[in-house]
């Protein structure tokens, strides 16, 4: 559906219901309705639920037979899995319990790193299922990995970036902007990827005491229009090699991007 879709027009094959077959000149696809293909009718569902049905009826009137049963044997989230909310494509969703894992690693990690809580609110990961829709979302060329915009991280195709070797690094970069973002409103964007940037390589290490390293002092800061400009991924690279080794040098200054905070205040 989504070859035809993005080929010919999303008007054509409008649900995931339908059968193909072969012909001597291509294929044909015989299909009925424009919904999900699973047997549950939204509209009809909202209207039942305004009517005064339950939820409980409301499903077994589409799932005949349906059985609803107490699974006290499975657990519950745990910390920061509970703080997770993770959307994946159709072609993802076996892997789920792998990208929850991961996820919830990361988020530890960062937290641990940063000395951050995370509140109550939920972040949401949302993991594209192509490049070229990542892409429409935030406006970002194909040799970024995520973006971050207040508590929801767009992400690539969780296969590509496992396949770049991206994966636990996007992830720890990004949730270290949800955990600072609010508190550095205002601050370069250099301060902002080079926290992302310390936080990352110390959440790898999982939080291990890693002394700050000599820093040129002629370093120079990238500005925000160099990062936001970036044309290619040796570029970007280069420009967070910079924001992060500025921050190493706010640090061995004795200025922590907590610091920063205080003084802004």
């Amino acid at each position: 559906r989504m070859l035809v879709g993005r080929t010919l027009g999303w008007q054509h094959l409008r649900s995931t219901l339908f059968d193909v077959t072969r012909t001597g000149t291509g294929f044909t696809f015989s299909g009925t309705g424009a919904g999900h293909g699973i047997g549950l009718c939204v509209v009809g569902a909202a209207a039942r639920a305004r009517d005064g049905s339950t939820a409980e009826d409301i499903l077994r009137n589409y799932f005949p037979g349906l059985v609803f049963q107490q699974l006290a044997s499975v657990d519950s989230p745990k910390g920061a899995a509970r703080n997770l909310r993770i959307s994946l494509p159709q072609q993802d969703e076996p892997l789920r319990g792998d990208v929850q894992a991961t996820a919830s690693q990361a988020l530890r990690q960062v937290s641990a790193a940063l000395e951050a809580t995370t509140d109550t609110s939920p972040i949401a990961l949302r993991f594209h299922p192509t490049v070229e829709s990542y892409q429409r979302a935030t406006g970002l060329p194909w040799f970024t990995a995520g973006a971050t915009h207040e508590r929801t991280i767009e992400l690539l195709p969780f296969g590509v970036l496992r396949q770049r070797g991206l994966l636990e690094s996007t992830l720890r970069h990004e949730f270290a902007h949800v955990l600072t973002n609010e508190q550095l409103k205002g601050a370069p964007l250099w301060m902002h990827e080079g926290v992302a940037m310390w936080a990352s390589s110390r959440g790898q290490s999982a939080g291990a005491q890693t002394p700050v390293g000599p820093v040129p002092a002629a370093i120079r800061c990238p500005s925000d229009a160099e990062l936001k400009k970036a044309s290619s991924a040796d570029a970007i690279h280069r420009l967070y090699d910079q924001a992060a080794q500025c921050y190493a040098r706010e640090l061995a200054a004795g200025r922590s991007w907590r610091a920063w905070v205080r003084s802004a205040n």
